[in-house]
This record gives structure tokens, sequence and C-alpha cells, in this order.
């Protein structure tokens, strides 16, 4: 699994599968909740920047000129992580 912010990237034979985790279960093994199964890299990593962006704007009080920047500073987070894994 590839860790992406708060967020998990796995993969089966199909697709890429994103996941956060959900807590710990009475073994002592993490769980996780599946939010979606992207066909590509690119797609899921999309996926958990508009993800992020909605945290943003529902989690805080900010002007737009504020959103932005945030939006910027995930997405430059998000585009590094990209390069890394499709370079």
């Amino acid at each position: 699994m590839i860790k992406v912010l708060d967020y998990y990237i796995d993969a089966d034979a199909h697709c890429y599968i994103v996941k956060k985790e959900a807590g710990i279960d009475k073994k002592g093994d993490t769980v996780y909740t599946t939010l979606w199964y992207p066909s590509t890299m690119s797609t899921a990593l999309e996926l958990i920047a508009h993800a992020e962006h909605r945290k943003i704007v529902c989690e805080n009080d900010l002007s737009l000129s504020e959103a932005i920047t945030r939006f910027e500073q995930i997405n430059a987070q998000i585009k590094e992580i990209g390069g890394l894994v499709n370079g």
C-alpha cells in the first residue's frame, strides 16, 4: 500500500483501492474503510485531492483566497506524490 496524506492506495488485479484507516480490531490489526475503486493511479490521486478540498471547506471558515491557497498546497502535495509514483 501507498500512504497518501490520510489515505492508503492499494491494488488488486482489476483496480486500485483507496482506503482510510478506520481503527484497530480485537487482534490489534489495522482496519480500513474502502472509499473508492479507481481504475488508474492518477484517478486515485485526484479523488484524494477532491476529498481533501471538501474537508477543508467543511471544517474551516475561509475566504476564497485562503481556500485557494489551501487547495494549491494539497494539489502540490498530490502532484509531488504523483510524480514519484508515475515517474
